[in-house]
């Protein structure tokens, strides 16, 4: 590379110089970047305390999979704000309220008394575990029935890579930045995607554990041992390791322990940004994200009228 062949003899005769045509020099032009998302569901005077920044959200665009980018390279996608902890406050039932069931999510993290900024693309659901629970019965008795009745079984089993913990599929991507563009850690965003040939451990969500430890949510690695996790008070940070075993992406944090600054979370998905347009992010004003789920609702009446457990649309003090 760089190193002409047709350069000049040792006696410095160059003539052949001359009568060689000149080669047309091939240019390659890089795609151009994706314009910055469009972001709505919020105040525009609200939006100065946003962490993302236009040119963090332009890289996270180009990187999403084709089912989240819009149909031509002219039209500016638009992500809804789902959730912010400056906005909505710092608590994790509205944080679950808020994102539950919203499809594919990117999730913005900055750590406190910092310029890292780290997150997550989420292709699946966010779903508690009482949904995935609900979800897994459903799919087995669907699965029993075709097999009853002889038809086709739909493939829906997770990865045999995947802990029982952990869900979600390999579009998933972790990312870190830093504002500045200090520590070698460029201001537009690096993204690492998920190596699943190693494990398929994309997305976690803990709403209720016997170890209180345990509770909250986080992206890659192994139990106990993540890509990055924040605690039920989205207040603790972690990122363990040198390099998690999911993404083989780098510590996305300074440190492997850190505080919270801020989380936000947006719909990235066209089609649920328009719904949630026309019909706003309902859940979020103090009302349970089990309650638009008809077989929920169903389970909470058969569990008041025989008096077994009372439900109430109240933050609980403890999240």
């Amino acid at each position: 590379m760089g190193q002409s062949f047709n350069a000049p003899s040792e006696d410095g005769d160059s003539k052949c110089d001359e009568h060689m045509p000149e080669k047309e020099e091939k240019v390659y032009h890089l795609p151009p970047a994706l314009p910055s998302p469009e972001i709505v569901g919020v105040d525009d005077a609200d939006k100065s305390v946003l962490v993302l920044t236009p040119k963090l959200a332009a890289r996270l665009a180009d990187a999403l999979p084709p089912s989240c980018k819009c149909g031509t390279f002219s039209e500016v996608a638009k992500w809804y704000l789902l959730y912010s902890s400056y906005l909505n406050g710092k608590s994790f039932q509205r944080l679950l309220q808020h994102i539950t069931s919203r499809g594919p999510t990117i999730i913005v993290i900055k750590v406190k008394d910092s310029p890292r900024v780290l997150g997550a693309f989420c292709e699946s659901d966010w779903l508690t575990v009482a949904e995935r629970e609900r979800n897994a019965k459903r799919e087995a008795a669907a699965s029993a029935r075709a097999r009853r009745e002889g038809q086709k079984q739909c493939a829906t089993a997770a990865p045999t890579n995947q802990s029982n913990v952990f869900f979600g599929s390999m579009n998933c991507f972790v990312f870190r930045a830093n504002a500045h563009g200090t520590d070698d850690v460029s201001a537009e965003g690096e993204i690492y995607r998920s190596h699943s040939s190693i494990n398929s451990n994309f997305m976690y969500l803990f709403d209720t554990h016997p170890l209180e430890e345990k509770i909250g949510i986080g992206m890659g690695g192994q139990p106990g041992y993540y890509g990055w996790f924040i605690d039920r008070w989205l207040e603790n940070g972690a990122s363990h390791g040198v390099r998690c075993s999911t993404f083989k992406n780098p510590r996305l944090s300074p440190t492997e322990s850190w505080l919270v600054e801020s989380v936000e979370v947006y719909a990235v998905k066209k089609s649920i940004v328009e719904q949630l347009l026309r019909t706003g992010n309902e859940r979020g004003k103090g009302v349970s994200c089990v309650d638009d789920n008809p077989d929920s609702k169903a389970s909470q009446m058969l569990l008041e009228l025989n008096g077994i457990h009372e439900f109430s649309l109240c933050d609980r003090t403890e999240c």
